[in-house]
């Protein structure tokens, strides 16, 4: 049943403590997502299998199933807010990857009322790759089971259900570097299975990471489709 109210903005958000009151005083269902606490607090999980669509938001300490949301209000969301133990050059990357995994989760809402949507027609398929692998599905192509999530358990769960035939990749193309090193590192997509899973539990939940059903390859064709 959709019923719940997500109200998107920050902790520092004043304005929308009245609203969030006066909801919460009509009996009407709701959670409030402070961004900023997304990847280090709060947790977001999307699957997609096809042209179905399943996840959830856990936000103070509310797990959201995103089939229950009817109506999504985008007042002032905010970028991740990292611990400054982290290194710089970690932190932009798992601010743009947290940033672009919860870009991908407002483009696949779109069969909710959205005040203030966000979409933009210049930014609807740029670095989207689930809402890439969303509209190829409705054109009839065969997609990969697909998994963006920052909840290893989630990634171990799906490993298992691929029986070890997974691949792990960024959601978005981008370059860091480590502590005393000048050159930029890039992660290539990789095969998976539960083994490396747990050996990198702990590191999983840094940042969102996109895996997929290993899909074997004889060549590989980068193509488009325009119409």
């Amino acid at each position: 049943m959709k019923d719940i109210i997500l109200v998107l903005t920050n902790a520092r958000d004043e304005s929308a403590g009245p609203v969030v009151d006066h909801l919460r005083s009509m009996n009407q269902p709701y959670a409030r997502f402070d961004t900023e606490n997304f990847p280090e607090e709060d947790l977001l999980s999307i699957r997609l299998d096809g042209k179905d669509k399943i996840g959830y938001v856990r936000c103070s300490g509310n797990e959201i199933d995103l089939a229950s949301v009817k109506s999504i209000w985008w007042r002032r969301p905010e970028k991740a807010r990292l611990q400054p133990n982290i290194h710089p050059g970690y932190m932009e990357f798992i601010r743009d990857e947290s940033e672009i995994a919860l870009w991908s989760f407002y483009s696949l809402l779109s069969d909710v009322f959205w005040m203030n949507h966000p979409l933009v027609a210049a930014r609807l398929l740029e670095h989207n790759k689930l809402y890439q692998l969303k509209i190829a599905s409705m054109l009839g192509l065969k997609t990969p089971r697909t998994l963006v999530t920052n909840n290893p358990q989630d990634v171990l769960s799906f490993v298992r259900e691929q029986d070890d035939f997974a691949a792990i990749k960024i959601i978005k193309g981008n370059f860091f570097s480590r502590e005393r090193e000048e050159k930029n590192l890039f992660v290539f997509t990789q095969r998976i299975n539960e083994e490396v899973v747990k050996a990198h539990f702990d590191e999983l939940r840094l940042a969102p990471v996109m895996v997929q059903e290993f899909v074997p390859k004889a060549v590989e064709v980068r193509g488009s489709i325009v119409g």
